[in-house]
C-alpha cells in the first residue's frame, strides 16, 4: 500500500486493481490504498509509508491505554526537601498499548503479514487512533503474541504495543 500527497493540480487518476477512477484531490490531501498515480497539470510524491490495516473488529475499549515513553523532567531532589527540575526532552514520544479479543483467523494473518512488512519494530507506518480519530507515525514496540480464544468461536487475541516516531 503507497500513500500519494498531492503537491499541485488537482487531477489524479487512480487504479485499483486494474480499473481506472479519476476524482479531484486538494493539494496536500493524502489518499490510502494500493494504487498507480498518474498527476494531470501537476506534481506529487509517493511515500513508502504504510498505514496499519483496516480489520474486522475494533481494538477492545477496556485495556486501552497511552502513556510517554520516558518521563520527559530532569529532577533534582535536595537535602532540604527542595527540588529543582528541567526539561530532559522537548517532546516525549507516546506509547499506545491496546487489545484484540476477537480476531479472525484472516484478521491474524493480515497481522502477521503487515508484521513481517513493516519489518517488527524497524519500519514506521501511519495509524489512525480509534479514540481521538489521529493519525500517528508509529513503529511496532513489541512483537505480537498471539493467543487462541477457547471459547468456540474460532478466534484469537493479541495485544499491540506501539510507539510514536517523532519526526
Amino acid at each position: 500500500m503507497a500513500i500519494l500527497t498531492v503537491v499541485s493540480g488537482d487531477m489524479v487518476a487512480r487504479a485499483t486493481h486494474g480499473m481506472f477512477n479519476v476524482a479531484s484531490y486538494a493539494p496536500d490531501e493524502v489518499i490510502r490504498g494500493d494504487m498507480l498515480c498518474i498527476a494531470s497539470h501537476g506534481l506529487f510524491k509517493l511515500n513508502e509509508i504504510e498505514y496499519f490495516p483496516s480489520l474486522s473488529c475494533n481494538p477492545d475499549a477496556d485495556g486501552f491505554s497511552q502513556r510517554p515513553a520516558a518521563d520527559p523532567t530532569i529532577r533534582t531532589d535536595f537535602q532540604g526537601g527542595a527540588m529543582l527540575s528541567r526539561p530532559r526532552i522537548t517532546k516525549a514520544p507516546r506509547i499506545w498499548s491496546f487489545n484484540y479479543s476477537d480476531l479472525t483467523e484472516a484478521d491474524k494473518l493480515i497481522l502477521e503479514a503487515y508484521e513481517q512488512a513493516v519489518k517488527y519494530g524497524t519500519s514506521e507506518f501511519y495509524w489512525i487512533n480509534p479514540q481521538d480519530g489521529n493519525t500517528y507515525r508509529v513503529r511496532f514496540m513489541d512483537v505480537l503474541k498471539w493467543e487462541y480464544n477457547n471459547n468456540n468461536t474460532g478466534t484469537w487475541k493479541t495485544k499491540v504495543t506501539l510507539i510514536e516516531s517523532l519526526v
